[in-house]
């Protein structure tokens, strides 16, 4: 089974960035219940719970290296991830509650510690656990529809909704990841509620691709500024995927057999 591990915000690299002068423009932490979708049915279980921290930076080397402090257990040291952003992610939790043992309710401080930006801080709260009601997963006909898709055809997707107890906004975010090619080919985000379905062309999915499709419901719980006007968020998060490989175009011979055995189930039928 592939599993291609998409840390939950990938989208808001860019689009969270800050106005002000500052050149770290921002630093986030996820909490987050990893999910995998087989069937038309929604999963129940999660196969993991982690925990990610980023700072990000607007120019290259900006941000080498970072650390950031847990109300519960210590610091932890962020790596360079790309020639913008540093990381840490710390996964591999079976429940919610030993996630949250770990990482629990209290201040975080981020801090660049290597770079060519100002070395500052930020600090983001977080409040207890308010993880989405609902696990994410494609609704209807939307899986089958997913993992049969050739080359030749169209897919509509469409998906659950999901409420929070306390969450300033709650979104959704779609991302779709060619493992044949090393690249994200779609990011779809919205608003719990309006963000419900995605549709794709005929030729979007290859055959004999290989893909994954990962559905997040986001429960943002805390906006801040920090290392002089950066945006920080705090959010716990669900996230649910599905991988397949896309099949190939049927040949126009076995179309034809297919529509012979059509034919004949409704002459049956008469």
């Amino acid at each position: 089974m592939l599993r291609q591990r998409i840390l939950s915000g990938t989208v808001l690299a860019g689009l969270l960035a800050s106005s002000a002068p500052a050149t770290i423009t921002s630093f986030d932490i996820f909490l987050t219940g990893d999910f995998q979708q087989m069937s038309g049915a929604q999963p129940t279980t999660a196969h993991n719970y982690r925990f990610d921290t980023r700072i990000f930076s607007d120019t290259d080397g900006g941000v080498t290296a970072g650390a950031i402090s847990t109300p519960e257990s210590g610091s932890r040291i962020l790596g360079p991830t790309s020639l913008r952003h540093v990381s840490y992610a710390d996964g591999g939790y079976a429940t919610q509650s030993d996630l949250m043992a770990v990482y629990g309710p209290g201040d975080y401080t981020a801090e660049n510690t290597a770079g060519t930006d100002n070395i500052g801080a930020g600090i983001v709260t977080l409040p207890e656990a308010d993880f989405p009601d609902q696990v994410p997963y494609f609704t209807g006909n939307s899986y089958d529809d997913l993992v049969n898709a050739s080359t030749a055809d169209a897919v509509s997707l469409t998906w659950n909704d999901f409420d929070t107890n306390a969450a300033i906004y709650e979104v959704v975010f779609l991302l779709i990841y060619n493992h044949t090619t090393n690249t994200y080919v779609f990011e779809g985000s919205g608003n719990s509620g309006d963000y419900m379905g995605q549709s794709f062309d005929a030729g979007f999915f290859e055959s004999g691709n290989q893909y994954s499709a990962t559905l997040f419901f986001s429960s943002r719980v805390t906006e801040t500024t920090g290392f002089d006007g950066a945006y920080g968020l705090g959010a716990f998060d669900y996230a649910t995927q599905v991988d397949w490989t896309a099949p190939p175009v049927p040949e126009p011979a076995t179309l034809a057999v297919l529509g012979l055995g059509a034919l004949a189930l409704r002459r049956r039928k008469r």
